[in-house]
């Protein structure tokens, strides 16, 4: 998906579909240019501003200064305005301008359009809508897709904050990049993305920016990794740790991100039911985010930032497969630091390979601050549902942070994350956004259809 900035007041006549967000109550004000053709289609009463709705006009014979198309997407109230659901907006233009059959689309977009959301913030969530909301996974398969319309957008932004928002869609069209490089990634089969292809995956980020590292088995071995080997006994693939460092000159600090990477989790010993074991490819999620990550970074995604924090992210890559040389449950496996684990279940394989990365990360890296992003369990999806995340963790302050920026988007900041420093533990109970909390009502509904619910503290 191509973005690019353009002056808010050049001409529209050649394009051949431009939209504009429409607010709940009264008119977008797009200028002397458009004002006719704003009234016009108001008029109708097709364009209510409801969140997400659509009105697609057609320029009549004789206005031919106005695009041969002009679209609203409704964005509600205004003052209720958060970066989600500008982001979802956005997300909106891009379907509805596929689905008119252009080539490329133009969205224009108003200072009073984002409400109390920053200039900044909505340029970001604006590129990450229109982006994300064109992404789509293709398989590997014999034909080759067809090309896809509105694969290229022109965004023209109209206020006081211009250069804000240009900086904000420069740095949303990088983060959903590395988002886009993720999620293929992470929704490859599980016997192309094995622990082998994250290596290479992880090697193509390496540059003058980010150094690149692969430990193999024999290198864990030598480090008493046993957790970690342990889980991976009973796959024909190797484990691999992969470790990414992202080292400014002058950095006073250093964080770890740590990523869970099982490319492929059938349970081991303790086997899964077999009913959609094959979405158990997305068990590297967590190592998906991580190399997205530092797929941004060497995009630019930190250009112009201070430069204090070394980042380094650590990979725990491995599959967990059932086999005559598997782990068994009441096995005892030793960690890197010495700790002893008795494996009760083989389908705890997640903290198994992780307390190994961990360990790894606090000796080699004494980090001031560790961020763990796995898919651990899916009774998270359970208490929360699909558009939040659980986060835990022993440091209070980056919780409430990551929480607060989550919040800004109505999006928990990681999904099932450990945020905190290397040891201890200081859990609080984790709420949902509002949104997505639901009535005493309609929770006992959903429990009799079998709906997961949203648990209130």
């Amino acid at each position: 998906m191509k973005i690019r900035s353009e002056p808010f007041g050049s001409s529209l006549s050649r394009v051949e579909l431009a939209i504009a967000f429409a607010p709940e109550r009264g008119s977008p004000d797009l200028g002397p240019a458009l004002a006719d053709a704003v009234e016009r289609c108001k008029n109708t009463g097709d364009v209510t501003g409801a969140p997400r709705s659509f009105a697609l006009f057609h320029r009549p014979d004789g206005a031919r200064s106005e695009p041969k198309r002009l679209g609203f997407v409704g964005i509600g109230k205004p003052k209720e305005m958060t970066s989600e659901s500008l982001r979802r907006a956005a997300a909106v233009a891009q379907a509805r301008a596929e689905d008119a059959g252009v080539a490329s689309f133009e969205l224009l977009v108003t200072e009073a359009d984002h409400g109390e959301v920053g200039a900044f913030d909505a340029g970001l969530a604006v590129a990450e809508g229109i982006a994300l909301g064109a992404y789509r996974y293709e398989p590997p398969r014999k034909e080759k897709p067809k090309p896809r319309k509105a694969q290229a957008a022109a965004v023209r932004y109209a206020g006081t904050r211009a250069a804000d928002f240009d900086k904000g869609l420069k740095l949303g069209v990088l983060t959903a990049a590395a988002t886009v490089f993720a999620r293929d990634i992470e929704n490859l089969p599980g016997n192309i993305a094995n622990p082998a292809r994250l290596a290479q995956e992880a090697k193509k980020l390496g540059g003058a920016k980010i150094a690149v590292k692969v430990l193999e088995k024999r290198d864990m071995e030598r480090l008493k990794m046993g957790a970690l080997l342990g889980v991976a006994r009973g796959s024909a693939e190797a484990p691999k740790l992969i470790l990414l460092d992202y080292a400014p000159a002058g950095a006073k600090r250093t964080v770890c991100v740590v990523g869970k990477g099982l490319t492929f989790d059938s349970g081991g010993i303790s086997i899964k039911p077999s009913a959609k074991m094959d979405e158990m490819r997305y068990d590297m999620c967590g190592a998906g985010a991580v190399l997205g990550l530092f797929h941004a970074i060497g995009k630019g995604a930190l250009a112009g930032a201070r430069g204090r924090t070394r980042i380094i992210g650590i990979v725990a890559a491995a599959e967990n497969m059932p086999d005559a040389a598997a782990q068994k449950p009441g096995d005892v496996v030793r960690a890197m630091d010495g700790t002893t684990i008795e494996v009760l279940n083989t389908d705890a394989e997640g903290r198994l390979v992780l307390a190994d990365a961990l360990a790894y990360a606090v000796k080699e890296y004494a980090p001031e601050r560790i961020v763990d992003l796995a898919t651990l369990t899916g009774a998270v999806i359970v208490a929360l549902g699909h558009e939040a995340a659980g986060i835990m963790g022993n440091d209070q302050g980056a919780r409430r942070r990551s929480r607060r920026r989550g919040s800004r988007g109505r999006r928990a900041a990681v999904a099932a994350a450990a945020v905190g420093r290397a040891q201890g533990a200081d859990e609080e109970p984790v709420r949902g956004p509002r949104e997505h909390q639901r009535s005493a009502a309609r929770q006992r509904h959903d429990r009799r259809r079998g709906v997961p619910v949203v648990l209130r503290r």
